[in-house]
Parts: structure tokens; sequence; C-alpha cells
């Protein structure tokens, strides 16, 4: 997040999980931490990774999280 980002007051953020293109995951535990620390809530998008890595909601700290069913089973 750039700090003009870190600054605004937000009711809600959304993140990707591992990017869609290169799987290089994203610092979601960091991000839903710091959004917090603003008063909002973390929706990860995290349709690229259920089904291919475990994905643990209370330890990512994220508020919602985003999954479908085809992806999983997609190659």
């Amino acid at each position: 997040m750039d700090e003009s980002t870190r600054s605004r007051s937000a009711e809600g953020r959304a993140q990707a999980g591992p990017d869609n293109e290169t799987g290089a995951p994203q610092p979601l535990s960091d991000l839903a931490a710091l959004a917090h620390e603003h008063g909002a809530l973390l929706r990860c998008d995290a349709v690229q990774a259920v089904g291919k890595i475990t994905v643990d909601v209370e330890a990512l700290g994220v508020d919602l999280l985003t999954a479908a069913c085809g992806m999983p089973t997609s190659r």
C-alpha cells in the first residue's frame, strides 16, 4: 500500500491472495493488521489459492475470504 492509501480512512479493502500470474504470495496478515489499525475490514480473493495451498482464514487475520468452485480443479 502506498502512503496515501495508508493515511485515508476506509471501511474496507480487498486484496488478492497469491498473484494470479506469478503465484507470489501476498503479505495478507500484515495487510489485515494494517486495515484493522484503521478500522477497516479486509476481504481476500483466494480463488487462486483454495485447493492449491493451505488457507487458514484465522491465521491470515482476514475478515472475509472469497473462493470459487471452478478454479481449484482447473490446471
